[in-house]
């Protein structure tokens, strides 16, 4: 299903709602334009709207991605989804990388145009901290969402296709209640 809408010069935020028929599956987005512009993704509780997150988008899918950030111990979910924006179907491979060292995660074939969702507690129940990598037979889209404390909060990131020397972080708070973890995967053999 596609559809079309036109966004005014210098507006600040267009509002697209998911509507049925796709309200309750997992969908990604593929979007067009003609002039640059900024794309983001922001998820909602429907019900109470409790918890929001939001992820930018990316401009190009890559055969490799890395998700420094991960947890299923205690109250905590991460899932990793992956979508595939070709128009033919390809494998995709996760790898979960723990302070233990490399585990094997699982593989499937993604249909064309569309999203796969891996439960990283499926592999790694209980881990602290893990971080993946994503290996695909052709270029894909790899994001992480996590949430906790029975679903109350979430958050997500788009990965990363290359690892760097240095990082810019531009949030950060330790006031009041706030922490702030940097958290560093090391893909390296």
């Amino acid at each position: 299903m596609s559809f079309r809408c036109k966004l005014a010069a210098i507006i600040f935020m267009a509002l697209l709602f998911v509507m049925p028929p796709f309200s309750e599956h997992a969908l990604g987005y593929i979007g067009k334009v003609f002039n640059p512009m900024v794309a983001i993704s922001g998820s909602r509780l429907a019900s109470s709207r409790t918890f929001a997150h939001d992820s930018i988008g990316v401009t190009t899918p890559a055969t490799t991605w890395y998700l420094a950030e991960g947890c299923t111990g205690g109250d905590f979910e991460t899932w990793v989804l992956v979508q595939n924006p070709q128009s033919i179907p390809t494998w995709v491979k996760l790898t979960y990388m723990t302070p233990s060292g490399a585990v094997e995660g699982p593989s499937a074939v993604v249909a064309a145009h569309s999203r796969c969702t891996f439960n990283v507690s499926d592999t790694l129940p209980g881990q602290w901290e893990v971080s993946t990598q994503v290996t695909a037979g052709q270029a894909v889209i790899a994001e992480r969402a996590m949430y906790g404390n029975s679903r109350t909060f979430a958050h997500d990131s788009i990965g990363v296709t290359t690892p760097a020397t240095t990082w810019y972080l531009a949030e950060g708070c330790t006031g009041g209640d706030f922490e702030t973890w940097v958290l560093v995967q090391n893909p390296q053999s």
